[in-house]
Parts: structure tokens; C-alpha cells; sequence
């Protein structure tokens, strides 16, 4: 399976140096930079760098999901909507034993 490191936009000798040391983007959201830097004896700033990535990282993914959240939802109301007049379609049937007429 391979490594949602790889998703972050930096050199491959910094996402191996990552995967090696054991590195998620989660793990990296849930470090400081001091801890990045000293886990991988890397300057601060790459330190920082790497966490701004993980950081894009998790705000695409933040944003896929409420993307995906609000498409869900907008099929569910219309599901909802329809099963409503499908019902109510169904009832009136039912009392009255035919089908409603229409009237212009």
C-alpha cells in the first residue's frame, strides 16, 4: 500500500526519508516542527516546509470531504423528496381506489 506521504508535493528523497522514519501525514500534523527537524536531522525550515505540506494535505482532504458530504446530501433530499410524492401518490390511491385526475 503506498504511503499518503507520496501525496505530499516535495522532493522523493524527503518522502522516503519520511516513510523511512515512519512518518504519516497524520503523524506529521500531530508533530511540532522541532520534532520533524530532530527525528530526521533536517534544518528547521525543511522542518516547517514539510509540515506545510502535510498541512495542504489535510485541507484538500478537508475540502474533498465537504464536497462529497454536500453531493450526498443533495441526493438524499431529492431521494427524500421523491420517496414523499411517491408515498403520497401511493396514499391517494389507496383512499380514494384510483388513480388522481388532473384538471386544468
Amino acid at each position: 500500500m503506498e504511503s499518503d506521504i507520496q501525496r505530499l508535493d516535495l522532493a522523493s528523497g524527503i518522502k522516503d526519508s519520511l516513510i523511512n522514519a515512519g512518518f504519516t501525514v497524520s503523524l506529521i500534523l500531530n508533530s511540532n516542527t522541532i520534532d520533524i527537524s530532530e527525528r530526521l536531522g533536517i534544518d528547521l525550515y525543511v522542518a516547517k516546509i514539510i509540515f506545510e505540506e502535510a498541512k495542504k494535505i489535510r485541507n484538500v482532504a478537508t475540502t474533498d470531504a465537504i464536497s462529497t458530504t454536500a453531493a450526498v446530501n443533495k441526493d438524499n433530499d431529492y431521494n427524500n423528496k421523491h420517496t414523499y410524492m411517491h408515498n403520497a401518490y401511493a396514499y391517494h390511491i389507496l383512499v380514494h381506489n384510483h388513480s388522481p385526475r388532473i384538471t386544468l
